[in-house]
């Protein structure tokens, strides 16, 4: 990856979502260091590099002030990934959305340049596959799926997976997806301290 050649997209926004509840690390996964930088720092950098505004989604908007980074906060009472999602296509000016986890260290922004090379306004949602599945939590989301996602968490469904199903989706295939990241390492994520070690060498350490 080559991220000194990443082209700003305008009219594109990103989202780092960094809520739950985060119970088996003992720190906010944002603040681990991988590589010597904090992951927030990191995907916050990358992102600003291709996208008019990266919004993070937090419930916790005093360890993420620092980044300079637009907060956003649930609009509904509901927690989870697509409640951040909807949150942020809600927002006015949000139009077209890039959407990321906060504890994945590893992002290609080449390939997020991809996905986004794939969007068309028949699509809802341009999401990539890997291991024969989708990826929603590294793809590109369309406002129109705000009042459809609305719908669906009020209506207590809050699986990212299963709203794919009943939208426009233009899934972008495995082997695509493996020209740009052969090995796949934009999907790793970092949820228990056995996975930071095996990525780092190290103990989780948040300085």
């Amino acid at each position: 990856m080559d991220a000194d050649h990443v082209r700003r997209h305008s009219g594109i926004d990103a989202l780092i979502l960094a809520g739950g509840q985060n119970k088996r690390i003992p720190v906010p996964k944002g603040l681990l260091i991988v590589d010597g930088e904090r992951l927030i720092d990191r995907n916050v950098r990358l992102l600003r590099r291709a996208c008019d505004r990266v919004f993070i989604s937090t419930d916790r908007p005093d360890v993420y002030f620092y980044t300079g980074a637009l907060l956003v906060g649930d609009t509904l009472p509901q927690r989870g990934p697509m409640t951040g999602i909807c949150s942020a296509l809600n927002i006015p000016d949000v139009s077209l959305l890039f959407v990321v986890a906060c504890d994945m260290p590893f992002i290609n922004v080449i390939l997020m340049q991809r996905l986004i090379g794939e969007w068309d306004k028949r699509w809802d949602a341009v999401v990539p596959m890997h291991n024969g599945k989708p990826e929603p939590l590294f793809a590109l989301y369309g406002k129109r799926c705000a009042a459809l996602m609305e719908e669906r968490v009020k209506g207590g469904d809050r699986s990212v997976q299963r709203f794919l199903r009943t939208v426009r989706v233009r899934f972008v295939t495995e082997d695509e997806v493996r020209k740009y990241d052969p090995e796949g390492r934009t999907f790793v994520s970092i949820n228990t301290p056995e996975d930071y070690r095996r990525e780092t060498g190290g103990d989780i350490c948040s300085d």
